[in-house]
């Protein structure tokens, strides 16, 4: 299974109504380049899209996330204010096996402890933030959990 994580740059510099107009017409934007079953788009946080890939490797999900991006960019969304500048995103990404998640969720849910994936869900958003930092706009990990 892959998680990966889109991030509105500069969602924050922006007033909350303007800001989520951007994340619906960017989530749109991205309809077309998510589409077997089981895969999934939906909002994850302020400013962030989560993609769920079921049965996608990292080469898989690399290649979805770099497609995710030129559908962004292809769209040529802008930001609503005057002069607004070209609305971009950063992305990370994190792979992990089914089994083992399964097998760690199970375990946590008796355990009473964070459910594991929360762990898939930092991982990923770690590797959006080094997106950000590096300037690579995609950064992917694969983590045993």
């Amino acid at each position: 299974i892959s998680l990966i994580l889109l991030r509105i740059d500069g969602y924050e510099a922006h007033t909350p109504v303007r800001a989520r107009e951007v994340l619906k017409k960017a989530a749109r934007s991205l309809a077309g380049g998510v589409h077997r079953p089981g895969d999934l788009i939906a909002a994850s946080a302020e400013g962030e899209l989560a993609v769920v890939l079921s049965e996608t490797d990292e080469s898989g999900a690399r290649h979805v996330a770099h497609r995710l991006r030129e559908l962004v960019s292809a769209a040529g969304l802008r930001w609503p204010e005057r002069n607004g500048g070209a609305v971009s995103i950063s992305i990370g990404g994190c792979v992990s096996q089914p089994a083992e998640l399964y097998r760690k969720m199970r375990g946590a849910r008796h355990d009473k402890k964070t459910p594991v994936y929360h762990l898939l869900i930092e991982a990923a958003a770690h590797e959006a933030a080094e997106a950000v930092r590096s300037g690579s706009g995609v950064a992917f990990a694969v983590r045993t959990l």
